[in-house]
């Protein structure tokens, strides 16, 4: 699995400002890729997951706080 390292400071601009382009610094966007890395690979099969509507249907069916669930195609945390 890809390690996460430290997000990069608040106070760290997160786009170049010496480029015209806009494009991102590449310590925000070593980051950025690490994470999305890391989220497709906890997320490569969601079967498992239980589909629940929102938070409320998510406990009914024993989700618990801070576990995962999907709302259709989009992956949620239960924070109810």
């Amino acid at each position: 699995m890809t390690q996460l390292g430290p997000q990069p400071p608040i106070t760290v601009p997160w786009v170049d400002e010496h480029q015209s382009s806009g494009k991102p610094k590449s310590s925000f966007a070593q980051y950025m890729y690490a994470l999305d890395q890391m989220l497709r690979s906890y997320f490569r099969d969601t079967s498992g997951l239980v589909n629940a509507a929102n938070d409320g249907a998510a406990a009914a069916a024993g989700v618990k706080i801070g576990q995962f669930y999907r709302n259709g195609s989009a992956v949620q945390i239960r924070v109810v």
